[in-house]
């Protein structure tokens, strides 16, 4: 009877390889120059025989398969066969008490190990040579079966020990041991091993701004870490090379909008720990945008310092912040707002029917002249859970020569792929336990101005219209169809991707630089161009465009658009009245030098996989 597993020097428990067995058999013959061996399978089994009957309630060690082999060699082919096979045995532990394995002692997020290049006292463990490191590490994290795990492992062991080298960094095994994964095929292992670093050179350049490193850092981190962990390959790609972008990869539990429902029943303690606690969301990048509604019950109760203390809070946080009140304490409310300092970051959001559109609209006027950023909604739309981009223009840059049923040809793989983002979102907080019955994403179609010009033409409104909407339409449809085949919502919006927009513009200025009149350039280039092409956006009022335009790209929004607000830049107090008739939302932003939203990705745009 042959042993069925063998006791390794580490303690592990491995199965019994008989062609292992035969290999270093014949291998010691063959140096040893002794005849026989080809009898050396004869001889492995007759070993494995007697080790079976040694060793019949427990597995044998290592050693004592070697001093087998060595006494059966002695016996048959002489002492010589004998001494080469324990010389190699005795050579390969030296190799390996020679090898030391030094692992930083602080390894980077997400056991991403760091270079190590100079060993020094108490910033580096170090430990022996352990296959079993090599083992363990590919059936845990590449997910590989123990015995091709094995079988890599001692192909690595083979290449490190034989390398001569007397210390090894851990980053050079995974190096080597990545180097066998691709070798043998094994690429979607590879990829789930994949580590997130982060270069000394942008740590150097964090430096500049103390305050902003740990922020940047933790960008650097969980927005790879987000696009491995929670996407698949097709959809990650799709993100990197600027066709979808998608939302939320700052943390991966992010969310692009979180709702506070003001509660009046608490004290003002209370009540302000709360809103701290929600606000701090923001730093943490738990989410992008955080909607504070208050009711009407709320705003009896609600002295105006208290409103004021809510505003001065959140102006403190970078993130954006919406305060939403029903349209009636409009009027209380722009007393208040009138004499108080602006904030870039914050929104100040009405709900309900306009009665009195000329009225509304000189408050609005009003107030964006102050610096107020306002907004106005019919009713309460539902928070977007997690916002998903889709590159328009790019689109259209391949299929400059198409007809309009090819380009919507083209569209659809980016709005599968985003649909496909926002499922696998979904299953991943569902799978870690964030998912929300109330959680619903959202897709946007960015670039839709510049992508109908550029396809119909600037002298072509008329046509412009009725390509946006064949777009907007087919669009909203695909996403239904294809979200409910997913079992949930998907809405259409506008007037929350502009971060998305900057980053497609300076992706589809590299990429397609001969459409907006560059050379090809450089990434030392690349601040003098940032600015080139403003940022894509859905549907947004242009500075020269004339009233009965905008009304009717509003029209266009308020027949295909699930939810959101028009953002308006030119408006005067008969348009703004016209806009509140039309029923759809619109977002007035303050009058001032700095764009409310700024660019709460900054980094984003250089974290392609193109250049």
């Amino acid at each position: 009877m042959l042993p069925t597993h063998v006791r390794k020097r580490d303690g592990r428990l491995v199965t019994f390889d008989i062609g292992k067995l035969k290999r270093s058999i014949e291998a010691a013959l063959l140096a040893a120059e002794v005849p026989g061996s080809e009898y050396a399978e004869d001889a492995a089994y007759a070993i494995a025989m007697h080790l079976g009957k040694t060793f019949p309630q427990q597995p044998p060690q290592t050693s004592d398969v070697a001093v087998t082999v060595a006494r059966a060699l002695e016996k048959s082919y002489g002492p010589r066969a004998s001494a080469v096979y324990l010389d190699y045995r005795v050579a390969r532990d030296e190799q390996r008490a020679k090898c030391t394995v030094i692992k930083p002692k602080q390894i980077s997020l997400f056991d991403a190990d760091t270079t190590v290049s100079v060993m020094t006292g108490g910033e580096q463990n170090a430990r022996p040579w352990n296959r079993a490191f090599i083992v363990r590490a590919l059936e845990q994290e590449a997910h590989i079966k123990h015995s091709a795990a094995e079988t890599i492992a001692q192909e690595v062991e083979e290449r490190i020990l034989s390398s001569g080298l007397s210390v090894v960094t851990t980053t050079l095994i995974r190096a080597v041991v990545d180097s066998e994964l691709l070798a043998k095929g094994y690429t979607n292992s590879l990829r789930q091993r994949s580590s997130v670093t982060v270069p000394y050179e942008a740590l150097q350049r964090g430096l500049r701004e103390p305050e902003e490193l740990n922020l940047q850092l933790g960008r650097r981190v969980s927005a790879p870490y987000s696009l491995s962990h929670i996407y698949s390959e097709d959809v990650a790609m799709a993100h990197r090379q600027g066709l979808i972008g998608i939302g939320g990869l700052d943390h991966p539990y992010g969310r692009f909008a979180e709702r506070l429902e003001m509660d009046p029943n608490v004290g003002a303690s209370q009540f302000r720990r709360h809103l701290l606690a929600e606000l701090k969301k923001l730093d943490a990048k738990l989410c992008d945008s955080l909607l504070c509604v208050f009711r009407e019950d709320f705003l009896k109760r609600l002295p105006r310092e208290r409103i004021t203390e809510i505003k001065d809070a959140a102006a403190a946080f970078k993130g954006a912040v919406c305060l939403i009140f029903p349209i009636g304490a409009l009027e209380d409310l722009f007393d208040l707002l009138k004499d108080s300092e602006s904030a870039p970051n914050i929104t100040w959001q009405f709900l309900g029917d306009a009665s009195d559109p000329e009225k509304l609209a000189g408050r609005f006027l009003d107030l964006s002249l102050r610096g107020h950023s306002v907004s106005w909604t019919r009713v309460e739309q539902t928070p977007v859970s997690q916002l998903v981009a889709v590159n328009l223009p790019r689109i259209v840059y391949k299929n400059k020569n198409s007809s309009l049923e090819e380009l919507l040809i083209g569209l659809r793989p980016s709005l599968e792929a985003a649909v496909h983002a926002c499922r696998q979102h979904r299953l991943f907080a569902q799978a870690n336990g964030q998912l929300r019955m109330s959680d619903t994403p959202g897709c946007e179609i960015l670039g839709l101005r510049e992508a109908v010009s550029t396809f119909c033409g600037q002298d072509e409104p008329e046509e412009q219209y009725r390509t946006a909407e064949t777009i907007l339409g087919a669009s909203r449809e695909i996403l239904h169809k294809l979200s409910e085949a997913y079992y949930f919502d998907i809405q259409l919006v506008n007037g929350c991707g502009r971060d998305f927009g900057s980053r497609f513009a300076m992706i589809d200025e590299r990429l397609f630089p001969e459409i907006f009149g560059f050379l090809p350039f450089r990434d030392s280039d690349a601040d003098a161009l940032r600015h080139s092409i403003p940022p894509y956006r859905m549907l947004e009022s242009f500075a020269g465009d004339r009233q009965d335009e905008i009304l009717r790209w509003a029209q266009i929004l308020n027949a295909n658009c699930d939810s959101g607000c028009f953002p308006i830049s030119n408006a005067d107090r008969d348009l703004l009245a016209s806009l509140f008739k039309q029923g759809f939302g619109i977002q007035l932003a303050g009058q001032r030098p700095l764009d409310q939203f700024g660019e709460r990705y900054p980094d984003s745009r250089g974290q392609t996989s193109l250049f």
